[in-house]
């Protein structure tokens, strides 16, 4: 098989399976098959839909793929969240509990009402 026929459109995909191209479209939109510019790759395609498994627990390369890239895109934000100083370690927030609950044991006018209403301000990140 040439390059240009290792990949085909929804419509043509269909034809090639034997089935209508409102079912191919319908695995595009539950991602069990994945569009490259636009067509699926015939061989990655087949694989997913000869595999008979309609186990949810059976493990499925692609949905494994996408939960790791998922994965991997969150905790990429968190770290660029937290260089921009807009997330606050566990560490700094312990502290700032500490600091309350030693000024209201300190200071009994200090009410919980009082802490609830300003604890925004108290954690609030810059």
């Amino acid at each position: 098989m040439n390059k240009l026929e290792e990949y085909l459109s929804q419509s043509k995909y269909a034809e090639h399976r034997n089935v209508t191209k409102g079912y191919i479209g319908r695995l595009v939109k539950e991602g069990r098959l994945h569009l490259i510019k636009g067509k699926l790759n015939i061989e990655m395609s087949d694989a997913e839909l000869d595999n008979k498994s309609n186990d949810d627990k059976a493990p499925n390369y692609w949905r494994e793929k996408a939960l790791h890239e998922k994965a991997k895109r969150e905790l990429a934000e968190l770290d660029l969240k937290l260089k921009h100083d807009q997330l606050v370690e566990v560490d700094q927030v312990g502290d700032q509990l500490d600091k309350i609950f030693f000024a209201h044991n300190s200071c009994p006018l200090l009410s919980w009402s009082f802490v609830n209403r300003h604890s925004a301000y108290l954690f609030e990140v810059s």
